[in-house]
């Protein structure tokens, strides 16, 4: 349990580093979805997602991800949020699929390559100013200090708050073509 609970701790971490939503950029989701000055904002969850490596062993290593909850957004207008993607992009390559490339490649003398860039979606912004805002519900356990008053997490500020979305979270429709512009344009300038 206590590997369980740092697993979920270091990430957490690592996303308030690289400040993947904005704390400090919370709203009321009702005042959200009613704010006549937004002409159109998307909102969806974070959740995450636990792994457990070598569990037969008595090395278990586990591995905690944050998500975003792609197939659950709403927008303030009733549009579908399919209409508002710039766009749409599929999940990341599996392993499995790898190697089945790999092993054609060999068979038919192709020269390739596979690169994995940790936690690539993370290193593109899904924020902007041509961009339609993209708003979070995080779990309840992951709230800051800020959002209590005094710090004390039985007096919350907020019924339902929202943050910020600032880069491209596993599991939001976008953001594998969102890296994908972003480790182009590194490549055109590297090369």
């Amino acid at each position: 349990m206590k590997k369980a609970l740092k697993a979920i701790a270091k990430e957490l971490a690592g996303h308030q580093k690289r400040e993947t939503w904005s704390e400090t950029e919370v709203r009321e989701y009702k005042n959200l979805m009613n704010d006549p000055s937004l002409p159109e904002v998307l909102h969806g969850r974070v959740v995450g997602i636990m792994g457990e490596k070598n569990a037969e062993g008595t090395d278990a290593e586990y591995k905690f991800r944050t998500v975003f909850q792609g197939n659950n957004v709403r927008t303030n207008t009733g549009t579908s949020p399919i209409d508002l993607y710039q766009e749409v992009s599929s999940s990341p390559v599996s392993f499995v699929a790898i190697r089945a490339v790999l092993a054609i490649s060999i068979l038919l003398k192709l020269q390739v390559g596979v690169c994995d860039a940790l936690q690539a979606y993370l290193q593109a912004s899904i924020s902007g100013p041509y961009r339609i805002p993209t708003y979070v519900e995080l779990p309840r356990d992951w709230w800051p200090p800020s959002w209590f008053v005094g710090g004390d997490t039985t007096k919350p500020k907020f019924v339902r708050p929202v943050c910020l979305l600032k880069k491209a979270l596993y599991g939001h429709p976008e953001a594998g073509a969102l890296w994908g512009k972003l480790f182009s344009s590194v490549l055109e300038r590297q090369g």
